[in-house]
C-alpha cells in the first residue's frame, strides 16, 4: 500500500541517514523502513533516544538478492540460492538478525 495514495503527506529523501535526521529533526513525524537496515543507522547517528520503533509492520517485506547479468558471477546463482537457503535452514539468518535486534520470523521465508 502506498500511503502516499491514501492521503499521507509524504516526504521522500535520499538516503537513510538523512530519513533518520529527518525523524529526529521532528520535521516529520514517523518513517516507514526496514528495521533490520535502520537501526544499526540511528545508532550509528546517536539518535536512539529520539527515534522510537514501533511494534507496527508493514507488509511482509521481500528482500531479493539481485545482480549484474553481466557479473562474472550471474553463473553462481544456483549455488548462492543454495547457500542462502542452508543459511535459512540452520537459522543462522535469526542469529543474525537478532544482532541487530530484529525478529527475523518476520524477514525470512
Amino acid at each position: 500500500m502506498n500511503v502516499e495514495k491514501k492521503g499521507v503527506r509524504t516526504e521522500i529523501v535520499k538516503k537513510d541517514r538523512y530519513a533518520a535526521r529527518f525523524v529526529a529533526s521532528k520535521k516529520v513525524d514517523g518513517m516507514i523502513n526496514v528495521a533490520f537496515s535502520m537501526s544499526p543507522i540511528i545508532a550509528e547517528l546517536g539518535l536512539s533516544k529520539e527515534i522510537e520503533l514501533t511494534n507496527v509492520r508493514f507488509g511482509p517485506v521481500d528482500f531479493h538478492l539481485m545482480m549484474s547479468k553481466k557479473s562474472p558471477y550471474v553463473s553462481l546463482m544456483p549455488e548462492i540460492d543454495r547457500a542462502l537457503q542452508k543459511l535459512k535452514d540452520n537459522d543462522q539468518f535469526t542469529k543474525i538478525f537478532a544482532k541487530y535486534s530484529v525478529d527475523s520470523s518476520t524477514l525470512v521465508r
